[in-house]
C-alpha cells in the first residue's frame, strides 16, 4: 500500500511538470548577475515600468543577430528596461557588449549568472535567445524561446 501511495505521488508529481512552463507560473525569477563593468545586479536594482529580459550565448549567432537588430531600435530600448542576462565569464561578455557598443544605453544592463543558472532554471529555458516580456508589477506577459521572427518580437515589445 505503501508503494500504491508513492507511486501516485510521482505521477503527481510528474503531471504538473507537462503542463505550463515554470516561465508561466511564475513572475520575475530571482536575478543575481555580475554585470559586464564588475557591479552586481540583483531584483532590486530592477526598476520600475516594463522589463524586457533576454537570456542569451554571445556564441549563439541567431542570439547576436537578434541583440545587434533591437539596439538598432534605440526608441524600443530607451522607454523600457532590458536586462540582457547569460551564463558566460564576465570577461567573454564583457567582449561581446563592448562590440556590440552596449556602453551607449546607459538603462541596457548585461551581466552573468555564472554557473548558478537560476534564471535558465526558473524560466525553463531550452533555446536561445530567450525573451521573456514583464509588465510594471513583474507579472510574465510574453516569451520567446529561439529563433523567432524578430518583427512578431518586436510588436510584442511595443505593446507593453
Amino acid at each position: 500500500m505503501r508503494i500504491l501511495a508513492l507511486f501516485f505521488l510521482l505521477i503527481l508529481s510528474h503531471i504538473d511538470s507537462f503542463g505550463q512552463s515554470p516561465a508561466l507560473k511564475k513572475g520575475l525569477p530571482m536575478i543575481d548577475l555580475t554585470l559586464i563593468d564588475g557591479d552586481r545586479y540583483t531584483n532590486r536594482d530592477v526598476k520600475s515600468g516594463p522589463l524586457v529580459l533576454i537570456y542569451f550565448s554571445p556564441d549563439c549567432d541567431h542570439c547576436q543577430q537578434f541583440i545587434s537588430s533591437l539596439l538598432q531600435r534605440e526608441s524600443l530600448i530607451k522607454k523600457r528596461q532590458v536586462l540582457l542576462a547569460s551564463f558566460v565569464e564576465v570577461d567573454q561578455l564583457a567582449r561581446f557588449g563592448i562590440g556590440l557598443g552596449i556602453n551607449r544605453y546607459p538603462d541596457l544592463k548585461m551581466g552573468t549568472e555564472g554557473e548558478s543558472f537560476r534564471i535558465a532554471r526558473a524560466l525553463g529555458i531550452r533555446k536561445f535567445p530567450y525573451i521573456a516580456l514583464y509588465d510594471s508589477a513583474r507579472n510574465l506577459i510574453r516569451t520567446f524561446e529561439g529563433e523567432q521572427p524578430f518583427g512578431v518580437i518586436v510588436e510584442a515589445i511595443e505593446k507593453m
